[in-house]
């Protein structure tokens, strides 16, 4: 990975403690590596963000603060009943 990579995008909505794991293991190898990989998680709506600005902002500030280098956000409102669109 990290020999031919410059990014890993982890599944949708991986918990924040799974994606702590996978960035403890990535800066692990990519560091024996000297490179720099991307580690850009996914969010979709509402299963992964959240219903409301507030807890987008919550959890958005979270994967930033355990590492984040960017956040994809999936507002394609799959799954989301006609009265919340």
């Amino acid at each position: 990975m990290a020999k031919y990579g410059n990014g890993l995008l982890p599944l949708s909505n991986t918990p924040i403690e799974d994606f702590k794991k996978i960035l403890s293991r990535v800066t692990e190898i990519v560091s024996r590596e000297g490179k720099k990989i991307l580690l850009a998680p996914s969010l979709t709506y509402p299963d992964g963000l959240g219903e409301s600005p507030d807890i987008w902002l919550s959890k958005v500030e979270r994967y930033f603060k355990a590492g984040s280098d960017m956040i994809i956000i999936d507002f394609s409102m799959t799954k989301v009943p006609p009265r919340m669109r």
